[in-house]
């Protein structure tokens, strides 16, 4: 009994994935006996490995090779991130390449290994990072931040709030302001120049009569990363009054 109800877990596993995957029947086909050995390798269902790679879809993954070896990195992660499951590393890690275009075979050096090494030096765990990460990546893509520095904002944010949700949601609302973007939307909602106008209005001080620039250039081309604006926040900040603080 107990075999015929682990083959209806693997069909449906199988059918699962043919819905949602991008691979060709001939690459299902391979993908399958690549989830057999790797099911062996790593102690695992081969149903768990299918599920792993359903979860892998929004990348577009095409071969077998790419799904097996996504599908391996989200298992792995999961092993060395105590709370966290496949299926939450998995679909991290999806989400992380996804926003800062990492290739299936540098997803190990260009994501895990960071992670991982933060998450052992740092008062945060390798699920918490994933997680805050999952949250924000994808503005701070956008803004043209590194992963490092997504990683480094998170851990020096997560190590004085203690919430992962709420850094990795706070570094996105930054994010995607300093792109004139609306934080709840993630739209456009006005320009860079009108928005770097009133952050200029809102941190004049005594000190900086002319407040601080969004911009690193003269001729205002050229944003400031983030790390370098909230440095200078940071500095006048005990400067600024309750309105100011909350506009800003």
């Amino acid at each position: 009994q107990k075999g015929f109800v682990d083959t209806r877990k693997l069909d449906a596993a199988l059918s699962d994935l043919r819905l949602n995957t991008r691979m060709s029947a001939q690459e299902l086909e391979k993908f399958y006996h690549l989830s057999n050995d790797l099911a062996k390798e790593l102690g695992v269902s081969t149903e768990a490995i299918l599920r792993q790679a359903a979860a892998l879809s929004k990348l577009g993954i095409t071969t077998a090779e790419s799904a097996a070896q996504l599908t391996e990195l989200g298992i792995r992660f999961a092993a060395i991130s105590p709370g966290m499951d496949a299926g939450k590393a998995t679909a991290s890690l999806a989400d992380i390449m996804q926003a800062y275009k990492i290739s299936a075979s540098d997803a190990s050096d260009g994501i895990l290994s960071k992670i991982n090494e933060v998450g052992h030096r740092f008062q945060t765990s390798n699920a918490e990072i994933a997680e805050g990460l999952q949250k924000s990546s994808a503005a701070m893509a956008g803004a043209g931040e590194t992963i490092e520095t997504t990683i480094g904002l998170f851990a020096g944010g997560q190590e004085v709030i203690r919430d992962a949700s709420e850094v990795g949601e706070a570094i996105r609302s930054i994010a995607l302001r300093m792109q004139a973007c609306d934080s709840e939307t993630g739209m456009l909602s006005g320009n860079l120049a009108d928005l770097a106008e009133q952050v200029a209005e809102l941190t004049k001080t005594a000190g900086n009569r002319g407040g601080i620039s969004l911009f690193a250039d003269s001729s205002r081309t050229e944003p400031k990363d983030m790390l370098t604006l909230l440095g200078e926040f940071s500095e006048i900040w005990s400067e600024l009054d309750a309105n100011s603080r909350t506009d800003l």
